[in-house]
């Protein structure tokens, strides 16, 4: 059974009369959730207490409660959450007798149930991510059969007095928030971190930009006393500063008395990956955020991983000596930031030159005999500037039958695909470039380049430039809706329109102007803050787009400059290398241009591009104030003295 949280047939109403228009949604949520299930033989079909749950959490509507149904059943199959049974799992029944999550008995006074997670007990060295989460979902399953639950909602307490980083897990933080969100039926009121340490700070910062902006208001840090200003002092536990004292063991008891499954399981019970997919809204479309008010819908896919198949093969290889695991999984080498900043002033600028020319001696660890043909010679800008065989973006179709276009995609720190870097598109391409954008679902595009530079076209004019201009390209029409100059860069607000099937969408256009001419910007603030800005637009848009599902991919975000390998490349880099930071505590910039440079050929084009990494990096780090100061004296002496 894929749901702890199906109860008796005979369940009330949350402690409340529905009113008729309440009684109507619930009506018509459950004829279609178990119409759903019924022609999928998904039996016991859905509980009204069950189906209540959901609505009450979306405030009765519908299609944002079907939403969250599909997002919660689908959560459950990936994390392998389906069936807890803590009786048979000596590691999961350990796990809870830890008292390191648990639900506090505060009463209705309160005004919502309050969950609290001590980080302090959490080694994740010693327990899975899946058995941690298990002990969450149980013990919030047994919360929400209390009707108080469903009406007053969840304050999750993440408590962090007297842990440190090695009791920290930012993946398990992340699907916690992911779960809370808009993965289960309890509304989320507030999360409160208390006393968080100051290494906290960084990768506090990145979880914020994965929640809405809505919720983003309802995180909070607070030190033990400033608890009393969100919670009354009886609610708080003693050891925390208030007057609560509760007994975990007498609330595992009660956990195990609750009948939180009544049925028995069955073959096909519980829903595939691929079936919740066909979950439709109330009116049959689509089920995600464009059936509840958003522009547009992710498109199909052809496969899982978003890239089509080719002659029965997936597009992408192993060729490029790096895995999907080893890029986004387990990423925890380099150094710390001290050793960083002695390793930087020891290189000094000729020693890093001198690493730059060893990377890019390299043979190229891929091949280019799509990017040779005689066929697509002509949609390359430059020549000598060819995308691998094993990573490049394959369209549809093309005009000419070609699916080719010079682009590739590049690996984010645990995010495969996070990026598409690619050349700036030349006039007869703008349409292969628009139809990249549709197939690959982005949103958002980046641009590190003029148009003209030094006299020379650097990129086509591909988006309406001017406030309410459009422009046609094939089947495609691009309209200009708003554009802001931001000092440092433009940012336009663009909508694309899909004339052959009638679907529009709205794409983000950042375009950075503060690169100069020549060389590399003196110093790396603006850029800092355009990728800040970049970043949130994209956490912006995932979050729109997915809602409270459970989403933890994202669009690529395509990234362009002129041959789409020398400011391209710094700007992933760059991203890279700060989100690992953010996560790790460790960077190492040469692995990370090593892996990119294999999956864009040539990425970091220059020996000063390279330098500029390094030196981008310690201005975050010192703009962000993990460290006061920063000596770098005689950092150009032994280049100096060479010249």
């Amino acid at each position: 059974m894929a749901m702890r949280v199906i109860h008796t047939e005979n369940e009330g109403d949350g402690g409340d009369r529905l009113s008729e228009e309440e009684e109507s949604a619930l009506t018509e949520f459950l004829s279609h959730v178990n119409a759903w299930r019924d022609s999928r033989g998904l039996d016991p079909p859905l509980a009204r207490g069950a189906a209540l749950k959901f609505l009450m959490a979306r405030r009765f509507n519908v299609d944002r409660s079907l939403l969250l149904y599909q997002s919660h059943e689908s959560m459950r199959v990936k994390e392998g959450l389906s069936c807890i049974h803590p009786e048979k799992d000596e590691e999961l029944k350990a796990e809870l007798e830890s008292g390191k999550f648990t639900i506090l008995p505060v009463g209705e006074g309160v005004g919502a149930t309050v969950a609290v997670f001590h980080a302090s007990k959490h080694l994740p060295s010693s327990v899975s991510q899946r058995t941690t989460l298990q002990g969450v979902i149980y013990q919030l399953d047994a919360a929400l059969a209390d009707a108080s639950t469903l009406r007053g909602g969840l304050i999750f307490i993440y408590n962090m007095t007297g842990s440190s980083y090695a009791n920290f897990d930012y993946e398990l933080s992340s699907k916690i928030l992911h779960l809370l969100k808009g993965s289960y039926p309890a509304r989320l009121k507030k999360v409160l971190i208390v006393t968080a340490p100051l290494w906290f700070k960084a990768p506090f910062k990145v979880l914020r930009l994965f929640v809405r902006e809505k919720l983003r208001d309802r995180v909070y840090t607070v030190s033990n006393p400033q608890l009393a200003s969100h919670i009354p002092p009886d609610a708080i536990p003693f050891e925390m500063g208030g007057k609560l004292r509760y007994n975990h063991e007498e609330w595992l008891k009660k956990c195990a008395s609750i009948e939180v499954n009544t049925f028995e399981q069955t073959p096909g019970e519980e829903p595939t990956l691929e079936q919740l997919k066909t979950l439709t809204s109330a009116k049959g479309a689509p089920l995600s955020q464009h059936s509840i008010g958003s522009e547009a819908a992710p498109i199909p896919r052809s496969r899982e991983d978003g890239n089509p198949t080719h002659n029965g093969e997936a597009t992408s290889s192993p060729s490029s000596g790096f895995s999907e695991e080893d890029l986004s999984g387990e990423d925890t080498t380099g150094m710390d930031l001290l050793e960083f900043i002695k390793h930087v002033r020891a290189k000094g600028r000729r020693g890093l030159y001198e690493e730059y020319e060893e990377i890019r001696s390299r043979p190229a660890s891929g091949t280019f005999e799509t990017a040779k043909l005689p066929i697509n010679q002509n949609k390359n800008r430059y020549m000598d500037v060819l995308c691998f065989d094993h990573t490049r973006v394959r369209l549809v179709k093309d005009c000419d039958g070609s699916n080719y276009i010079n682009a590739n995609f590049v690996d984010g720190f645990r995010q495969p695909r996070a990026f598409i870097s690619t050349q700036g598109p030349l006039t007869h391409t703008f349409t292969a470039f628009w139809q990249m954008i549709w197939e690959q679902d982005i949103r958002v595009v980046v641009m590190t380049t003029k148009t003209m530079e030094r006299h020379r076209q650097k990129c086509g004019q591909y988006w309406p430039e001017d406030e309410h201009g459009a422009m046609v390209c094939g089947y495609f029409e691009i309209t200009s809706i708003d554009v802001q100059d931001r000092k440092d860069f433009i940012v336009t607000e663009l909508t694309l329109f899909n004339t052959s099937i009638e679907t529009s969408r709205t794409i983000y256009h950042f375009q950075f102007l503060s690169w100069p001419d020549y060389g590399v910007p003196s110093s790396a603030l603006s850029m800092l803050h355009f990728l800040q800005c970049v970043r949130e637009q994209q956490a912006s848009v995932v979050n729109d787009e997915a809602s409270e599902s459970w989403k933890t991919s994202e669009s690529p975000i395509l990234v362009h400059c002129s041959a789409g390998i020398g400011r391209t490349g710094t700007f992933a880099t760059l991203d890279y290398a700060i989100r690992k930071f953010t996560a790790t505590g460790k960077i190492d910039i040469r692995s990370i241009v090593e892996k990119i440079r294999s999956q864009r050929a040539s990425s970091i084009q220059v020996q000063d591009q390279y330098v500029f990494c390094h030196l981008a990096f310690l201005e975050y780090a010192l703009n962000m104030k993990y460290v006061e100061e920063i000596d770098l004296s005689g950092f150009d002496d032994l280049y100096e003295e060479s010249e």
